[in-house]
């Protein structure tokens, strides 16, 4: 597997609300860690989608994403210290596993 675009994709259809831990650890891993979760066309998809379904979604991890940041397409604006531990030792498995 080169990335986990067909996994989340189909996890997200019964689970809709993981596309916000998803994001956060695949936008952790680009700026932290130089690595792609995910395609950049998926990555666009994962924003587009939750700007459409923005307030369906719930996450206690939800509040760090702000639409203009999904609008831009980019996480940066966080700080490597703002993600969530979990977030970022999940990533680092994740990455390990590609």
């Amino acid at each position: 597997m080169t990335n986990y675009d067909a996994h989340v994709r189909k996890l997200l259809e019964t689970s809709p609300n993981m596309a916000v831990p998803w994001m956060l650890m695949a936008s952790y891993l680009y700026y932290y860690r130089e690595v792609s979760l995910f395609s950049d066309s998926y990555f666009d998809y994962l924003c587009t989608m939750l700007i459409q379904h923005w307030t369906m979604f719930e996450h206690r991890h939800k509040a760090l994403i702000l639409q203009t940041d999904l609008e831009s397409g980019s996480l940066y604006r966080l700080k490597e210290s703002d993600y969530p531990t979990i977030c970022r030792d999940t990533a680092q498995m994740l990455a390990r596993q590609l």
